[in-house]
């Protein structure tokens, strides 16, 4: 979705490859983590984490850079960066403030710097740095990178007598044996040893890691840095309210509009369609600003929101009305599956509500997402509703809707060259198009809006976009239409494929050889209908039928006769997962193996 940096200190941000790559250097590194007993059960500590890196190759292929985050609750304290030539210090270090989105933390500094020249083959550089954190919940998930070898980590706690460090290692590619020595009754050690780099796939978010060590600080059965869903809520709840309010001068905002409806949807809707129509996006994010969100009397006096904000305030409105409105916060596209909460799970908040026994999620940061529907994004991640009598953690799962869009062509079959189109966009590609069409203008809207759609679209050109008309989830144009490509043409035949769509590449097959998950860029429903125009071909009736077992992914293809002397030649495609594992993934593939196998196919007509 966005640009996203993580709690942890470091990270190595590196171009991603899909190809089986020799690391450039390997890594140990050790981490110290000092746990202090503030006063009533509140804890802070010290994080130092020391790396000593070796060449292994004689040139580098990539260009390393090395990141250190900070936010406003882990100060730097140093920064030491050593090689046989040079040293320097966190006064040398340049640092950036990078212009984060939809962030459930966000607003720190980006210190870095690259590997110090002149290291060859089989020599060593180091670099350490400290940093103290105002509470133990900041706890970094540390994680190994897919770019390097490491010849061992340590993680080394100090800590309470009464607290016990709980260790999960979850690797990505295969899983890896670890040893956890519990030295003293204050001091634990972990260690992992030997750990090399994998290749890499296509379809597959989590080519960039090893492995994540997920740590639960544990004392008398309780997690003291918050990983269960009540733990966090509740620490949540000490820095922000969760049921959040309006004050005085702002309790009859919408009571107007609100009083007119007549069920609990319709008023959902209403405060809905108010936060996201009516506050622009702005991220402004300082000290604790960067996860809690501003009181909604703030958002209504200045006019913009970051997505905490909007889920803030459509929860005020809401509870201001009698409707229980919750803020969701919804997991990244890299977050592992387990059942642990933590602050690096979460890139964005929304909101959900229970209607009917069912909960329903919507997003007032979309702006042009009617409500009922999600952008693309949010759907099949995970969402963790922060309700303080049951905070649970669910599957966002696909709402009922329209095709991402329908087009209509009609041509005769003597003039493909000129045809015309009514083109209908909802969904992610309404979006697009309103974000254009108020970005953009002339040629550069024409492009941005032909692009969208003939990079679904097999040899079907469309030109000069016009707009008809709009409704609250579509927007549908007029174009031009050109076919003269896509039918292929005899002196006594016409050859129509049966397969129009591109939406992946022959790479998806190469995901059949292995046992891990497959994550498709976007889900899809596409609708193409040719009306064609004839008084001088015949055809046979003819169709093609693709899915999965489950039907999770469909394709359709037909010709029929439609009204006098016309012909109908209709295409659906609909994926309705992003993630597959297992045997939805081996469905997949076959379904896709198939549908390019019958990319030749055609339907024919032959000259009367």
């Amino acid at each position: 979705m966005i640009f996203y940096v993580t709690a942890i200190s470091l990270f190595f941000f590196l171009s991603a490859t899909f190809f089986p790559q020799d690391a450039d250097f390997s890594i140990s590194k050790s981490i110290e983590i000092d746990i202090d007993d503030i006063e009533d059960g509140k804890y802070k500590f010290t994080y130092l984490e020391k790396n000593i890196l070796t060449r292994l190759t004689e040139t580098d292929t990539d260009s390393k850079d090395f990141i250190i985050y900070e936010n406003y609750f882990n100060e730097t304290n140093s920064i030491e960066v050593r090689s046989r030539s040079v040293m320097f210090y966190k006064r040398n270090i340049p640092y950036v403030i990078p212009e984060d989105e939809d962030i459930f933390i966000s607003g720190g500094k980006l210190y870095y710097f690259s590997v110090p020249e002149g290291i060859k083959k089989g020599e060593s550089w180091r670099y350490e740095f400290e940093q103290d954190y105002i509470d133990v919940t900041y706890l970094p998930l540390v994680w190994l990178n897919n770019n390097y070898e490491y010849e061992s980590v340590k993680l080394i706690f100090s800590h309470p007598d009464d607290i016990k460090p709980i260790f999960n290692v979850q690797g990505i590619f295969q899983e890896y044996p670890f040893d956890v020595k519990y030295v003293d009754t204050d001091e634990t050690i972990f260690e992992i040893a030997n750990i090399k780099p994998s290749n890499k796939l296509n379809y597959f978010p989590f080519n960039d890691y090893l492995l994540f060590i997920f740590i639960d600080l544990q004392k008398q059965g309780t997690s003291i840095n918050n990983v269960t869903p009540d733990e966090f809520v509740d620490w949540y709840s000490s820095l922000t309210s969760i049921n959040p309010e309006l004050e005085q001068k702002d309790k009859q905002i919408l009571s107007k509009e609100i009083s007119a409806c007549s069920t609990q949807t319709e008023k959902i809707k209403t405060i809905y369609n108010f936060v996201r129509e009516n506050f622009r996006y702005i991220a402004e994010e300082q000290g604790k600003n960067s996860i809690v969100p501003r009181m909604p009397s703030v958002v209504l006096a200045r006019g913009y929101a970051d997505c905490k904000e909007r889920a803030s305030l459509m929860s005020a409105i809401a509870r201001e009305h009698g409707i229980d409105i919750n803020m969701t916060l919804v997991t990244k596209e890299t977050a592992v599956g387990n059942k642990y909460i933590y602050i690096d799970k979460f890139d964005h908040v929304i909101c959900s509500s229970t209607i009917n026994n069912e909960t329903i999620f919507f997003d007032p940061t979309a702006k042009y997402c009617e409500f009922g529907n999600l952008p693309d994004y949010n759907i099949g991640r995970d969402a963790f509703i922060l309700d303080s009598d049951n905070p649970t953690l669910q599957k966002i799962k696909a709402p009922v809707q329209e095709p991402s869009f329908v087009i209509n062509i009609y041509a005769s079959s003597d003039s493909l060259g000129t045809a015309k189109a009514i083109i209908t966009l909802h969904n992610d590609y309404f979006s697009y198009a309103k974000h254009a069409i108020n970005d953009l203008s002339g040629a550069k809207l024409e492009n941005f809006l032909s692009a969208i759609v003939l990079k679904n679209l097999y040899k079907i050109s469309l030109d000069y976009f016009t707009e008809q008309f709009e409704t609250e989830n579509s927007l549908t144009f007029s174009t031009d239409a050109d076919l003269s490509e896509f039918v292929i043409s005899s002196a006594s035949k016409k050859y129509i494929p049966k397969v129009p769509f591109l939406f992946l590449d022959r790479d998806v097959l190469e995901r059949a050889k292995d046992s891990l998950s497959f994550y498709l860029p976007e889900r899809i429903s596409m609708e193409l209908n040719i009306i064609l125009d004839n008084q001088n071909y015949s055809f046979e009736p003819d169709s093609l039928y693709l899915s999965d077992k489950e039907e999770l992914t469909l394709f359709k293809s037909r010709i029929r006769e439609f009204d006098n002397n016309k012909l109908l030649i209709s295409y659906s495609l609909a994926i309705e997962e992003k993630k597959l594992n297992n045997q939805q993934k081996k469905e997949f593939i076959n379904f896709y193996d198939s549908y390019l196998i019958n990319k030749p196919n055609m339907f024919i007509l032959k000259a009367k």
